[in-house]
């Protein structure tokens, strides 16, 4: 008895948590606008660039439900038409980060700046 209560208790728990978090997303004029903004402030476009990418940002958010691909491969389409070389050079590295959740990439073990057969010695010999 004592075991179904308190699942039924940590059921609800949980259900409240989750009721309790924030819809992600959001009408497609919202998440064109976030876009838009975040673009805006990390890629420093124009008022021209900035209404064309609204525009590109809003038609992606309507046909998502539709086709994921063919929305992501027809604004990627029209951001390189936009964007300059190196604003577009910027997003790509943006959205790599964020496809990596935004960590930036390790150093391989040879890459480290520190590394060498020696360094035991050097730092014995630096105490």
């Amino acid at each position: 008895m004592k075991k179904t209560i308190a699942a039924l208790v940590l059921a609800c728990i949980f259900n409240l948590q989750a009721m309790a978090q924030p819809k992600q997303g959001g009408s497609p004029e919202q998440r064109a606008t976030q876009m838009t903004e975040q673009m805006t402030e990390n890629l420093g476009l124009t008022a021209d660039q900035k209404e064309a990418v609204y525009i590109a940002n809003l038609e992606m958010a309507n046909t998502m439900k539709e086709n994921r691909k063919a929305a992501h491969d027809a604004h990627k389409a029209k951001m390189k038409e936009i964007l300059t070389d190196e604003q577009y050079a910027k997003l790509e590295e943006m959205q790599k980060n964020h496809r990596n959740g935004g960590k930036p990439k390790r150093m391989k073990s040879s890459e480290h700046k520190n590394d060498s057969p020696n360094r035991d010695k050097e730092l014995e010999e630096e105490m």
